[in-house]
């Protein structure tokens, strides 16, 4: 799946701008750093919410709070609530639970909290050094990046390092782990044969979660019977209904990253062992 980055202006007045534009693009950048999303592209909206023409039904621009309510609504996953009751949608979902879910834990993480504005430092967290196991840190000197010991543990004799020289270390060590061409077309083979044998394990599976969908399709009928009939109350209703539609959607959403998952898992074996072939 592929993604995009938008930043946009929030408000006319700058002294209540949570985050500049370039702030934004920073973390969203971060971000996909962090959860290897492929951006394709970046999108910057200079104008407000009311000059691009973006408004509510009573024609005035959208509130953050409507903007955190949109990204919270789970119709874009298939389902919907009424009433306080949750309905399966007739339309197909335009999101995976997956993406849902996620887009939920970054809301929480991110809050209304400010983040201090950061220098990129991608070497910055992935060495220890060889001293003393402490965590190589990084600071920006007269337009360049340099990298020394943390010196959590007191006095280092480990000297700074700039980027340039700790990435060519970098380059020089996994040169020296690298593995033959005739290991790698062996271990490639490996990777074909698992294909297919995941393959027919997963057609299982997923002929059994097609199933189980079947049998929470079937549940929720034998609900709704109980309801028309009096035996169950609305409340105990309204909360099983929840309780299976919220399931069947999980089902679904499974179902279809399963028959796909596995084989973005192994094609990433075979980029990896590609990666650290010699050369």
């Amino acid at each position: 799946m592929k993604f995009f980055i938008y930043a946009r202006k929030s408000t006319d007045d700058e002294g209540r701008q949570v985050l500049s534009i370039d702030s934004q693009l920073e973390e969203l950048r971060e971000y996909a750093r962090k959860e290897s999303l492929t951006v394709v592209r970046e999108y910057i909206e200079a104008q407000t919410a009311k000059e691009w023409g973006l408004v509510g039904v009573r024609d005035k621009p959208l509130s953050l709070s409507r903007v955190h309510s949109i990204l919270a609504n789970p119709f874009y996953i298939g389902i919907f609530r009424f009433s306080g009751e949750v309905y399966e949608g007739k339309h197909p979902p335009l999101i995976s639970r997956e993406l849902f879910n996620r887009v939920q834990d970054v809301r929480q993480r991110r809050g209304y909290k400010r983040r201090p504005k950061r220098q990129p430092f991608p070497l910055r967290g992935l060495i220890r050094c060889h001293e003393c196991g402490c965590m190589i840190t990084a600071e920006q000197k007269k337009g360049h990046n340099y990298y020394h010991c943390g010196k959590r543990r007191g006095p280092c004799p480990t000297k700074t390092i700039r980027e340039e020289a700790l990435a060519e270390l970098l380059r020089e060590s996994i040169r020296r782990v690298s593995i033959p061409d005739e290991w790698a077309d062996k271990m490639l083979a490996e990777v074909e044969t698992w294909k297919e044998d995941e393959e027919a394990k997963q057609a299982e599976l997923v002929a059994s979660q097609q199933a189980e969908l079947e049998q929470m399709q079937e549940r929720l009928d034998r609900l709704f019977d109980a309801y028309v009939e009096g035996i169950l109350s609305k409340e105990e209703f309204a909360a099983r209904k929840e309780q299976y539609v919220n399931r069947k959607a999980e089902l679904a959403d499974s179902v279809t990253r399963f028959e796909s998952g596995w084989r973005c898992l192994l094609t990433l074996v075979g980029t990896a062992i590609l990666g650290v072939q010699y050369k």
